[in-house]
């Protein structure tokens, strides 16, 4: 199993100026997808060239899942690849490692419709990694990169709490609404400069953090599984905190810490796996900025795919454009 190699990365602090979704479908909204992934562009260290020219355009392909793949025909097939709900198969947090990690296993265990309902995020992430890999290991910069910036989008939705549980809008404690305040509204009211500049310290730590670190010693899906973990933890706190504080002053504070912390974690991760990816794909120090279109939609396709292979590089033929910009209801 393809294991994930730990890179060293910059040490530097980056101030970033970045440039909501009413419903409960989006993690993080627009201010905090484009914060997860620009401070993980351009903090790399392997390839800084390559992550760090186009972390703008890293910035505007996160958004492409909600802004456009969402929307139209192919939305109803989309949109569970945005979240994974593991307390939809398990009790207790302590119960979540035993959920299969392969994609075809879960299913065998569960059903495809439970584990659609519940989530695929996990799958979206690696079937993105790896036709990210094969792009760029053919020198196809421009897909490459389209291919990292989507993928971003998953990795920031997982590292929201609300994104990696069934009570994700506080339906079943009595506080609905809760999802759209955490990752939206609450986020649009901070200072954008300070926000970037703490998500970008915290990013570093962690980065820093030897147990952060140990949770990359797998595959990419193990990775993503303890993101996961990591992100449930705070799941909890979040409602508790609405509740108990509500949505102005103290709770509106209380709740902009978690969420700092939180896409601090999936800048992290993000950073990590772009590490991964520059050297499984061989970008050595390549320092190109490329023109890059906002991609046409891809169908979840969670079969192993090696990167590098025909059946890799055929599928960027196989895309499915959606048609229309009719959204429909949104069930997360």
């Amino acid at each position: 199993m393809q294991q994930l190699r730990l890179s060293v990365l910059s040490s530097s602090v980056l101030v970033l100026v970045i440039s909501s979704k009413s419903d409960t479908s989006f993690a993080w909204g627009r201010v905090g997808h484009q914060t997860v992934a620009t401070v993980a562009s351009r903090m790399m260290a392997v390839s800084p060239g390559f992550w760090a020219a186009n972390a703008d355009n890293m910035g505007m392909l996160t958004n492409v899942p909600d802004n456009t793949w969402k929307r139209g025909r192919n939305g109803q097939f989309e949109k569970p690849t945005h979240w994974f709900q593991p307390d939809s198969y398990f009790t207790h947090p302590d119960q979540f490692g035993q959920f299969p990690k392969v994609y075809t296993e879960a299913v065998t265990r569960y059903g495809a419709e439970m584990v659609t309902e519940n989530g695929t995020a996990p799958w979206r992430i690696k079937q993105l990694y790896d036709l990210g890999v094969a792009a760029l290991r053919r020198h196809d910069f421009a897909s490459g990169l389209e291919m990292a910036g989507t993928m971003s989008h998953y990795i920031g939705d997982l590292a929201q709490p609300l994104h990696v549980t069934k009570n994700y809008d506080g339906n079943e404690t009595g506080n609905p609404g809760i999802h759209k305040f955490f990752e939206s509204d609450n986020l649009e009211r901070a200072d954008r400069e300070s926000l970037t500049t703490e998500v970008t310290n915290r990013a570093r730590a962690l980065l820093a953090n030897r147990n952060f670190r140990n949770d990359f010693e797998g595959s990419i899906v193990d990775a993503i599984f303890k993101e996961i973990d990591r992100s449930y933890a705070f799941q909890k706190q979040v409602n508790d905190n609405d509740i108990r504080l509500g949505r102005s002053g103290r709770g509106s504070e209380a709740q902009l810490e978690i969420a700092k912390g939180r896409m601090a974690d999936g800048a992290a991760t993000l950073a990590m796996i772009l590490a991964l990816m520059s050297e499984d794909a061989g970008l050595g120090e390549n320092g190109v900025t490329v023109a890059v279109d906002v991609p046409a939609w891809l169908p979840p396709d969670f079969a192993p795919i090696a990167p590098g292979s025909i059946l890799a590089a055929e599928a960027f033929g196989n895309f499915i454009q959606a048609d229309d910009c009719n959204d429909s209801d949104h069930t997360h």
